[in-house]
């Protein structure tokens, strides 16, 4: 009887060992190709997210000032009030665009800090001019126009009170009438009926009255139902936006780690840019034609070595600087900038 062959133990050993460096090869080329896709997931991740980001700002941006973009009356301190929940008295400039710069920067912007961009606009689908009173108005009393133009859908829409050298009102339209041959608009709490019928309560009017008394020389804008006044700014981990007349925030997109903005200044109201400016300076805010803004995108993966970005970020109003994180270095980023006309303000009144 024959017996059989087998492997000896060291080809068994041989065999496992170069099973054993295959396997190891495998891993590797695996660890190199996840890692690679990982790079380039969230790039792609960083790449929408400032997109995302980027295209919200320009969309408000593009509204700035509508409704109300008269320059005789910009610049005011708007008084408010808001039945909530919650209650609240709260206040704003009344101002196409501002740009609040962040805290450690210097007077041209530069600095680790992010700005904040706040956009106002109107959003009534009515024909958007100014109002001018006929009879002065306390703080309770009716406002006259002399015209109803413009009023085909009115009650429960919001509007500014402005008088050069008195605070301006956010108010609340509850219902609007003929007065012999004036157009009262109403102004008090409870209830109002919607385009649709619907009784609704009032939320921006405070009992006792709006606060604050005019003359002759007022004007009132009439915002529509849903007016903005927004604030972007770089907070929980992304860009986030603040809603202040509406009382909302949200984050508007992840990965967002700086923001910069400058103003585009026409100083000879001729719709011209004659000067790119971090802060207002001289300028007035019904001066700001243009809003010119970047922001940087983090790719969320860590690199294993901490110089894959060996130089600041840079775009067309100087250079970011990210150095309040100290593994900066270690991550890629993508930086999206636009320049966006404020078109209420390029044709405002003269």
């Amino acid at each position: 009887m024959k017996k059989s062959g087998g492997f000896s133990l060291v080809e068994i050993m041989v065999g496992m060992t170069v099973g054993l460096l295959g396997m190891i090869v495998i891993f590797q080329v695996f660890s190199v190709s996840e890692s690679n896709k990982r790079s380039t997931t969230s790039g792609g991740d960083a790449m929408q997210n400032g997109a995302i980001a980027l295209y919200n700002i320009e969309r408000d941006a593009r509204m700035a000032g509508f409704g109300f973009n008269d320059p005789n009356f910009i610049g005011c301190t708007v008084d408010a009030y808001d039945n909530g929940p919650p209650t609240r008295d709260f206040s704003f400039t009344l101002a196409p665009l501002l740009i609040t710069q962040g805290a450690d920067n210097d007077v041209n912007g530069d600095g680790q800090d992010s700005d904040a961009v706040t956009i106002m606009y109107g959003n009534s689908g009515d024909v958007m001019v100014g109002y001018e009173l006929i009879t002065s108005a306390g703080a309770t009393d009716a406002y006259e126009i002399g015209s109803q133009f413009g009023f085909t859908q009115a009650n429960g829409e919001l509007f500014v009170l402005a008088q050069p050298g008195t605070d301006c009102t956010l108010g609340q339209i509850v219902s609007t009438g003929m007065n012999g041959g004036s157009f009262l608009i109403q102004h008090g709490t409870g209830n109002y009926v919607d385009e649709n019928g619907v009784n609704q309560q009032v939320r921006y009017n405070k009992i006792g009255g709006l606060g604050n008394s005019y003359t002759n020389a007022a004007k009132l804008f009439k915002l529509g139902a849903l007016p903005q006044h927004v604030t972007y700014s770089i907070g929980g981990g992304g860009l986030s936006s603040v809603g202040l007349i509406q009382n909302t925030s949200e984050v508007v997109a992840d990965g967002i780690v700086n923001l910069q903005a400058q103003y585009g200044i026409d100083t000879g109201a001729d719709g011209i840019v004659d000067a790119w400016q971090s802060t207002l300076g001289a300028a007035a805010p019904s001066n700001v034609i243009a809003l010119r803004v970047a922001l940087v995108a983090k790719v969320s993966k860590r690199e294993p070595t901490c110089d894959v970005t060996t130089a600041q970020p840079t775009w067309s109003g100087g250079t970011f600087n990210l150095g309040s994180d100290p593994e900066w270095q270690c991550f890629r980023y993508k930086v999206f900038q636009t320049t966006v006309p404020l078109r209420s303000m390029i044709w405002r009144p003269t």
